[in-house]
């Protein structure tokens, strides 16, 4: 029956090419309460593809595979060190719902950095939780973004999910993961013990700078000046979810019957992917967040590029203007 049915919903997304048609059919032949349940309208998430990456995950244990838990921790030279775990010692946080009593949580890397990793390779976003007490995790997650003759690209290449004993233990994590990988960590700048932690650790430099070009596309007119992170507003995630959608839509590939292959092949983390399917506004869904705040990251250096870009040729239209008014 289960084989019969896995048949009707790829004829069915064969032939409309429609998502939204297929998660309708879901809806009323489900496997799962999950999927009986789902909120189509709110989600602009390819829920289709995310279910199919969670069943290829889990029958393949893909998140064990592809992921290595490790200890983050500065050696002799006060320079930051990651040793797997090969004890099975640590405890990741894998479900969206949790399934283990100890919340700690643990860093989970798909994909050491490289050596000399040059700056702005690796994004890197944080989702901070507020307070001792509570029911939010924080999260970080590490993005790779392109390097010439890289072909593996736009990744997630390593997280940290978990509720430690204490706010300073998420934001050190966040900062040695920042280390670690070389490059910034932008967060959401609701509270502000992130930047307290910093700046108390004298490492301002691993905190990313308010991105205000991303602010200024998604936010007409905004006076929000907060110097680090990004505050949260409603137009600022939708944009968020946008950058989101795009990278997860991406086609990175073809598999050998000709059919497309997104960047959702390469997300090995099942607590993401459940996450991403039952997304909406509404709710508490911190990995997204953190993911989100990378992917601003990767966004506001598209648009410095673009900038750039526009200005350069705007330089060079003035100058070739101004020479043939003077040999006029």
């Amino acid at each position: 029956a289960i084989k019969y049915e896995l048949e009707v919903r790829k004829n069915i997304l064969k032939k409309s090419g429609d998502s939204s048609t297929l998660l309708a059919h879901n809806q009323e032949f489900p496997f799962n309460p999950s999927e009986a349940f789902l909120t189509v309208s709110n989600n602009l998430f390819p829920v289709d593809l995310l279910n199919q990456q969670i069943n290829r995950v889990k029958r393949d244990s893909l998140h064990t595979k592809k992921g290595q838990p490790v200890r983050l921790f500065r050696d002799k030279k006060n320079i930051v060190r990651a040793t797997p775990d090969l004890n099975d010692e640590l405890i990741p946080i894998i479900h969206y719902k949790p399934k283990v009593k100890n919340l700690n949580g643990a860093t989970v890397i798909y994909e050491f950095p490289i050596e000399n990793a040059p700056k702005g390779l690796y994004k890197i976003g944080y989702d901070p939780y507020d307070q001792d007490e509570g029911t939010s995790f924080g999260a970080v997650y590490v993005f790779k973004t392109v390097m010439k003759g890289d072909l593996k690209r736009n990744i997630i290449v390593a997280q940290s999910v978990g509720r430690p004993e204490s706010l300073d233990k998420m934001n050190e994590i966040s900062l040695l993961l920042g280390e670690l990988y070389n490059t910034e960590v932008m967060h959401e700048n609701m509270s502000i013990h992130v930047r307290n932690y910093y700046r108390r650790k004298k490492k301002y430099q691993f905190l990313a700078a308010q991105p205000d070009r991303v602010i200024n596309k998604n936010i007409k007119d905004s006076k929000v000046e907060r110097m680090f992170g990004i505050h949260m507003a409603p137009g600022i995630k939708n944009g968020g979810e946008k950058y989101i959608n795009e990278w997860l839509r991406e086609v990175i590939d073809h598999d050998n019957q000709g059919r497309p292959i997104t960047n959702i092949a390469n997300i090995f983390d099942l607590g993401l992917l459940e996450e991403l399917v039952i997304y909406n506004k509404d709710g508490n869904f911190d990995r997204v967040m953190a993911l989100m705040m990378a992917m601003f990251q990767v966004q506001e250096e598209e648009e410095e590029k673009k900038y750039q870009s526009d200005h350069l040729t705007a330089n060079a239209t003035y100058l070739l203007n101004m020479n043939f008014l003077k040999k006029r």
